[in-house]
């Protein structure tokens, strides 16, 4: 009983999870207020980290800044 009971928990657990992240990202589309942002700075580093990196792969930072009362 308790092995076939613990499956049905978890995933009705995800489900319930997942249900409310659902709703919230359709409570913030409908009732959230727009933002703007400027992009302040990109970084772009290749090959100066010390776990092995395949050649040709790049990482790319993004820093944003809100824009107070939506001025850009």
């Amino acid at each position: 009983m308790k092995r076939k009971l613990l499956p049905r928990v978890l995933i009705s657990l995800l489900g319930v999870a997942l249900i409310v992240w659902a709703a919230g990202s359709l409570v913030l589309g409908l009732f959230g207020e727009p933002a703007t942002a400027v992009v302040t700075h990109i970084r772009r580093e290749g090959g100066d980290r010390a776990e092995t990196v395949q050649l040709g792969i790049l990482t790319t930072s993004v820093t944003l800044s809100a824009c107070p009362t939506g001025r850009k």
